[in-house]
């Protein structure tokens, strides 16, 4: 099983790891980044933004990829990790940087936890319903801590998925 992120969207497990980081941050700011832009002609500003963005690879933003940054500036690539999961792994919260500048690792798998023993079925406690619960409570959170930039979420359920 594996994990990947582009730009500011984030996997994140819950787990005996709870809240463990599967990817890193693209930010201009991030070493590995800031040197893969400069490589580019791509300049990084004080404040860790290129063209007003603070990230440095997104899905989006087609404008800023064909005319405001060179190529090789903004890319989509994504970096991969494969990770195993266990038996003890429930689900993924993959969101973007609206969630994570507000909402830490360890908060969100408490929040989804919360969701789950609150609403969470005999035998089902990870269905459609309850999880999508879940995210619009991480987004409500985020919004309630100062978020106002894009706050995508989607917990998805892992529990029971074939270990191979």
């Amino acid at each position: 099983h594996g994990s990947a992120q582009v730009g500011p969207a984030r996997v994140r497990d819950r787990s005996l790891r709870c809240g463990e980081l599967l990817c890193p941050a693209h930010r201009p700011s991030e070493p590995g980044e800031a040197k893969r832009l400069r490589e580019a002609g791509v300049k990084v500003s004080a404040a860790g933004r290129i063209a007003g963005l603070a990230v440095s690879r997104a899905f989006g933003d087609r404008s800023h990829k064909l005319d405001l940054l060179p190529p090789g500036g903004l890319i989509c690539v994504p970096d991969v990790v494969l990770r195993t999961l266990t038996t003890s792994d429930a689900f993924l919260v993959l969101a973007c940087d609206g969630l994570w500048d507000f909402i830490s690792a360890h908060d969100a798998c408490s929040i989804v936890s919360e969701c789950v023993a609150r609403e969470g079925a005999q035998g089902a406690p990870y269905d459609s319903g309850v999880l999508e619960h879940a995210g619009k409570a991480l987004v409500e959170a985020a919004l309630d801590c100062g978020g106002t930039d894009n706050v995508s979420v989607i917990v998805v359920n892992v529990e029971g998925v074939p270990l191979t």
